[in-house]
């Protein structure tokens, strides 16, 4: 089994568990799992990628949960919110292995041209959709808004628009 076979299932296994914790987890607030769900993927990342013997296994797994909070910002940016908890499950299992699977092949020995070059484009991309996020927000017509169950005090709509 190759490197970013190996960090794919690395990505999986964390998935599994996030999936796990929002499942059986319910503490009195949402910042508790919020904080649970951010931080467990470094301690078993670690685990993890030193089981499977990845290549520079420290690294990966100290910066795929920085990739995968990459991705979540993407996703939260540019993907309508939905309770849809089909949607949610696969979306979450995309992340982590997209998260390991990059960081994987960047740490991976070899040429460095090609990877600095995918780092500036991530990097150029979270700057571009942090300046374009409140446009984005702005562009879904606030007429919408009672569809999505969002209360509006009546009077309110036509001065919102």
């Amino acid at each position: 089994m190759n490197a970013l076979s190996r960090a794919a299932l690395v990505g999986a296994v964390i998935a599994v568990a996030e999936l796990l914790i929002g499942i059986y987890f319910h503490p009195e607030d949402d910042f508790a799992i919020t904080v649970v769900q951010a931080l467990v993927p470094f301690p078993l990342g670690f685990l993890l990628g030193w089981a499977v013997k990845l290549p520079r296994w420290a690294f990966v797994s100290a910066a795929a949960p920085l990739a995968m909070g990459a991705c979540l910002f993407f996703e939260a940016a540019f993907l309508p919110y939905t309770e849809d908890m089909t949607y949610r499950v696969l979306a979450g299992f995309a992340i982590a292995v997209a998260g390991y699977l990059l960081t994987a092949w960047l740490f991976t020995p070899g040429n460095w041209v090609p990877r600095a070059s995918v780092v500036s484009a991530i990097f150029i991309a979270i700057v571009a959709t942090s300046s374009v996020q409140e446009a984005i927000r702005r562009s879904e017509p606030v007429g919408s808004l009672p569809h999505y169950g969002v209360p509006i005090p009546p009077g309110q709509l036509a001065a919102a628009s």
